[in-house]
């Protein structure tokens, strides 16, 4: 009866851990390494956008990786953000970005640096599953070390037509 019960226990046991059922298989089209050499980058409705001015055929690297937590379903690093990680949900074979991806970028001036995501970024796999595009908003801002707007708020967006190597 004893070694009935502790097998009875012992199977339980090895049913617990691992996967959760809360993984998302759609996620699984995603996981991989994306490539472009033809992205659009534009900043605009701010005072230095005309400085700046649009970047055509911008090779970047997006790497997409299951989530470490249940907050999304991937994350996404690119070349070009190197210290930056978004979070996205999957839906079928589109990667929403969820809200509050902020990441801050530093340059070698006075101010602090943030791109906050917008939860309208997208990116969505071609039929193909090899190929995407990635329609990415955010905000830029620049504030004082002390946290005072500079006034330098500016619209960006990423227009990357991606394929999957």
């Amino acid at each position: 009866m004893r070694a009935l019960l502790l097998s009875f226990l012992l199977g339980l046991l090895a049913g617990c851990g691992g996967d959760d059922g809360d993984e998302n298989p759609a996620a699984t089209a995603f996981i991989g390494t994306w490539t472009t050499t033809t992205a659009t980058q534009t900043v605009s409705e701010c005072l230095i956008a005309d400085q700046i001015g649009d970047k055509q055929n911008v090779a970047l690297t997006w790497t997409v990786a299951k989530s470490p937590d249940a907050s999304a379903d991937v994350v996404l690093t690119s070349n070009s953000l190197a210290d930056c990680t978004l979070k996205a949900k999957v839906a079928d074979k589109k990667a929403t970005l969820v809200s509050g991806n902020t990441c801050k970028v530093a340059f070698n001036d006075k101010y602090d640096h943030a791109y906050t995501f917008s939860g309208a970024s997208t990116f969505e796999l071609g039929p193909d599953g090899k190929t995407a595009t990635f329609n990415l908003q955010a905000t830029f801002d620049e504030r004082e070390k002390s946290g005072s707007p500079t006034g330098y708020t500016c619209a960006f967006t990423e227009n990357a037509p991606l394929t999957k190597s």
